[in-house]
């Protein structure tokens, strides 16, 4: 995305490390000035969650269809089990975006998605492949992090199938120091902030504290998903998110420029 529609704006973005570097650029060449500040830290299960983990994925034959749940369920699925994807035997795979089969893609493997916009979960429910008729009876391998919604599972096993997850990933939030909030706010002051998580936000409230909240939450919105902005809603921020149109970065970026002219 080309253009200056955000020049003078300084822009929050609070994706994980590593996860974001694609969206600043495109920030930056619409001329704004993107401040890298996760709020999120992903990381690979361990312990006797990893494994838990490895023990199912290394039984994938006993299921019929894997279901990957985000970019990061494949990245760390292969940190788990490096041989994984190697496999010649994987049985039918699907995933909950484009994203996640670009992921799948990289490394040989076809994934089944929702068609055009209908992504994610409900996406996911609508294709014939994973209706009644066609689960009912079947054994279902849901790979996540940690946590997460329900309705998926829910869904399928209405319909019949027997559904496991596999917990690949964990989220935290990232340290820092108590005040780190309070000196970005004072020396840098975001025009927008960008948040592609339910669990990002509601970080970005506690790490603020009271001497930032109500100046967080004056502070316009660009979200990934009409969920994270019922959740902005319900946590008092005051001016409307804008919501990306679609799961990429470009639809964030055009967001975050809505987002920008709601403050002239």
């Amino acid at each position: 995305m080309t253009g200056r529609a955000l020049a003078g704006r300084t822009i929050l973005v609070t994706r994980p490390a590593g996860q974001a570097e694609r969206l600043c650029r495109m920030i930056e060449r619409a001329g704004g000035r993107a401040l890298r500040f996760p709020l999120l830290e992903i990381a690979v299960v361990d312990g006797t969650a990893a494994e838990a983990a490895g023990a199912l994925l290394d039984n994938y034959g006993n299921y019929d269809a894997m279901i990957f749940i985000s970019r990061n369920a494949v990245i760390f699925a292969e940190k788990l089990r490096p041989a994984l994807f190697a496999r010649e035997t994987l049985p039918a795979v699907y995933a909950s975006g484009p994203g996640t089969r670009a992921e799948l893609e990289a490394r040989g493997i076809v994934a089944a998605t929702g068609r055009n916009s209908e992504y994610g979960t409900e996406g996911l429910l609508r294709l014939q492949s994973l209706s009644s008729r066609s689960v009912a009876g079947k054994r279902l391998l849901i790979v996540r992090g940690e946590g997460g919604r329900e309705k998926l599972k829910a869904g399928l096993e209405e319909r019949g199938a027997r559904v496991d997850y596999v917990e690949v990933y964990l989220r935290r939030i990232p340290e820092m120091e108590a005040d780190t909030m309070q000196k970005l706010w004072q020396d840098q002051r975001p025009g927008v902030i960008v948040v592609t998580s339910v669990q990002s936000l509601e970080n970005l409230l506690a790490l603020g504290g009271p001497e930032c909240r109500r100046s967080l939450l004056e502070t316009p919105l660009a979200v990934m998903s009409p969920r994270i902005a019922r959740r902005a809603g319900e946590l008092g921020f005051m001016r409307p998110p804008c919501v990306a149109g679609g799961t990429g970065d470009r639809a964030l970026t055009a967001a975050v420029i809505e987002a920008a002219a709601q403050i002239g």
